[in-house]
């Protein structure tokens, strides 16, 4: 318990274990607590840090955080050891502040963290997040007791007289290097923390009520934007000091120290308030560290990537066709009744990026379901509002997110085009990457809405929009905009585009397939509680293990496919190698949404099968 309670005791206990003058080591913190987190009894009761729990928790205790890597700061310096009086060496690793003064003129080790913004994960699926809300409500109980000692010494300021020994890496360059995040923050501003820290609860709630109903809403604090009121609720600032590789959007598990520090709130108010001069120095510090009320600062001991979100085998066959049966009998519910469609769906929930060329992404489909102008499906859009998702968009992404652990959905409509970028970008005055819509962790699935789209002008934003939505469906990349140059990054989600008639990003479609429902069309209501009231647990894990199943094609169907691309095109001149990449394609997902590693003869058969219902469909258009 006292692990979690105070893990730096425990921290700089092996630090002081060590043999003297050894460096450059983490003296088994890493180890010791990754025996204790193999542990379940352990793991069960070390608070989870989310949006709900985080003014609950006790400063300095151990903590988890799941979330998305959402941005890569600059480096920070900070002073890693210093030698005591009596020649021992003392760490600062884990902390923004200690307790021990360091002495004037020690000898100081001077080491490097790196920080990370994280975020919740973005667009996941209620049912993915439920269990882990639930589990940090009840990991409150392990902390219950210190609570509210820990939160009202939240962020403890070194004594008159001492500084604190981790230093905030932007002033280690221009200040003394022990300096620490808070004394930079003081010492910048030339004033001291006053009682009211900007940074509990009690004081956000007793500035909420002193502000106006009108600048409440806006955010408060004047005509300057609150310091990180473009970041979502339940983020956290997490620091490693370690090399592992962590990737921008990579979802991540942290275990590690809970940190605040009120100064920076105070600050932060300070300068919006016009309450001292401004500095580069002061601007930059700022800028990089917010109010730990908004981003919690977690020094992170463990980190590990989510990889997977379902680790298990494939399902045993009679399982999987059972669990495909179902799946398919769910979405073809919510198409009225369209089995077709819901085959093709069904693929769109197993596929996943397996290979990249330059300029493409082999692996993921972009479809389209083109509910055609006099259909049934059309005339259930007209009575919808335009800047909303309409009757059957709303039920396709409820049916979507029922299935798969995260899901976006978009409208495109004009105004919302409009409103704001859809790509990341840097914020110059901030340092920090805005986040965008399309700024997404791998597995997502994503459905833009067109049949909302109306008359209207797309101004820049918009049509940076689409292009950015018409780049992730061909090539599955977002440009990230540095307003200087742009970086691509990969991304991993199947598009499917809902339209009526043919959709505005055709030049990007891969599979365009009109719908014919033989059934009323369903609502997101109506989906919503058929999915609460089925146990669709057995479907999730059958689509996680079959979109992370190997897959090969073995030496003679490579041999039966060069003998297929060669009778098709003798048969119609319009096959090309588009067509040929596409077959193989919807061979592929086939066979894994059947629990097959390998492409058989039986699932070629198949996915000709279905292009040719496709195809027939497509006829009338064509003629038309």
């Amino acid at each position: 318990m006292e692990a979690i309670t105070s893990p730096l005791e425990a921290v700089r206990s092996l630090y002081a274990a060590r043999p003297a003058g050894a460096a450059g080591d983490d003296c088994g913190v890493r180890e010791r607590f990754a025996g204790l987190m193999d542990d379940p009894a352990f793991a069960a009761q070390v608070p989870v840090l989310t949006e709900e729990t985080a003014d609950l928790l006790p400063n300095q205790c151990l903590v988890r955080y799941r979330g998305m890597v959402a941005d890569m700061l600059n480096p920070e310096y900070y002073v890693g050891e210093f030698r005591r009086a009596d020649g021992s060496w003392a760490t600062a690793k884990y902390a923004d502040q200690l307790d021990e003064a360091v002495p004037e003129g020690a000898e100081t080790r001077i080491a490097e963290r790196r920080p990370l913004l994280l975020v919740p994960v973005p667009a996941e699926s209620p049912w993915a997040a439920a269990p882990r809300a639930a589990a940090a409500r009840a990991s409150l109980a392990a902390v219950a007791g210190a609570g509210a000692a820990g939160a009202a010494g939240a962020g403890k300021r070194a004594r008159d007289g001492e500084v604190p020994a981790a230093a905030n890496g932007a002033a280690a360059q221009e200040e003394d290097v022990s300096m620490g995040v808070s004394m930079t923050v003081s010492d910048a501003t030339g004033q001291t923390t006053t009682a009211d820290d900007g940074d509990s609860g009690a004081s956000r709630a007793r500035r909420a009520a002193a502000a106006g109903p009108q600048e409440v809403a806006s955010g408060g604090g004047g005509s300057a934007a609150a310091p990180g009121a473009d970041l979502p609720a339940g983020c956290c600032m997490a620091y490693l000091y370690d090399d592992r590789e962590v990737k921008l959007n990579d979802i991540v598990e942290v275990v590690g120290v809970l940190s605040r520090v009120p100064e920076l709130a105070a600050a932060h108010m300070q300068q919006q308030e016009g309450g001292q001069a401004s500095s580069m120095l002061l601007d930059d510090i700022l800028a990089s560290h917010l109010p730990t009320s908004k981003a919690p600062r977690l020094h992170a001991i463990l980190l590990s990537a989510v990889r997977a979100e379902v680790e298990a085998a494939a399902p045993a066959m009679p399982a999987v066709a059972e669990a495909r049966a179902r799946a398919l009998g769910f979405l073809s519910q919510v198409l009225g009744g369209d089995d077709v469609a819901a085959e093709y769906l069904l693929l769109q929930l197993v596929a996943r990026v397996h290979h990249r060329t330059a300029e493409s992404a082999v692996g993921t489909l972009a479809l389209n379901l083109v509910a055609e102008a006099n259909s049934p499906a059309a005339a259930a859009q007209q009575q919808q509002p335009r800047q909303q998702l309409s009757q059957l968009g709303a039920a396709l992404a409820a049916a979507l997110a029922a299935l798969a652990p995260r899901c976006l959905a978009l409208p495109l409509s004009v105004p919302a085009l409009n409103a704001r970028p859809w790509w990341p970008r840097r914020d110059l005055n901030t340092q920090r990457l805005v986040g965008g819509p399309l700024q997404l962790a791998a597995n997502t699935q994503v459905l833009l809405d067109e049949t909302v789209l109306a008359t209207g002008t797309l101004n820049e934003v918009g049509l940076r929009n689409l292009a950015a939505l018409q780049h992730l469906m061909r090539a599955q990349k977002v440009a990230y905009d540095f307003e200087f140059f742009s970086l691509e990054q990969p991304a991993d989600a199947p598009v499917t585009i809902l339209s009526l008639g043919k959709s505005l990003l055709k030049d990007t479609v891969g599979v365009a397939l009109p719908l014919r429902p033989t059934a009323p069309l369903a609502d997101a209501a109506a989906v919503a509680s058929a999915a609460g009231g089925a146990n669709l647990a057995p479907l999730r894990a059958y689509l996680a293990a079959a979109r992370t199943l190997d897959f090969s094609i073995a030496p003679d169907m490579e041999q039966f496919l060069q003998q297929e691309l060669a009778g098709a095109r003798q048969k119609d001149s319009g096959v090309n190698e588009q067509t040929f990449h596409t077959w193989m394609n919807l061979a592929r997902l086939l066979a894994l949404s059947h629990g097959e590693s390998g492409l058989t003869r039986e699932r070629w058969a198949g996915m000709r099968a279905l292009e040719a219902a496709r195809s027939a469909r497509l006829a009338p258009q064509a003629a038309a």
